[in-house]
């Protein structure tokens, strides 16, 4: 899985999971809601936790791409041969005219 998925999956499913644990946990202050919210709470706090760490793994896998992507090209710059400097051809000084 690509750093940009799993970072975007876990976004969903953390914010999935933590806004289905604080559901179960209003719906859990009820005496009827009680049956639904406390599984509700149960299975969200879960899915938001597992949430977070697949963003943090996200993050770190995009940090990992991109410092490995430096350093290649850093390796590459060091062993190409550097390029000579372009050299610029000046024409000879014009001298003043006067306009009388």
């Amino acid at each position: 899985m690509t750093s940009s998925s799993k970072l975007t999956f876990g976004i969903i499913l953390g914010i999935a999971g933590y806004l289905l644990f604080l559901c179960g946990l209003l719906l859990s202050f009820s005496l009827i809601g009680a049956c639904i919210g406390i599984p509700m709470a149960l299975i969200g706090l879960p899915l938001g936790i597992w949430g977070s760490v697949w963003m943090w793994q996200g993050k770190v896998q995009r940090a990992e791409e991109a410092i490995a992507t430096g350093v290649r090209q850093g390796i590459q710059q060091a062993t190409t041969p550097p390029m000579p400097p372009p050299t610029i051809k000046q024409s000879a000084p014009i001298p003043p005219q006067d306009s009388k």
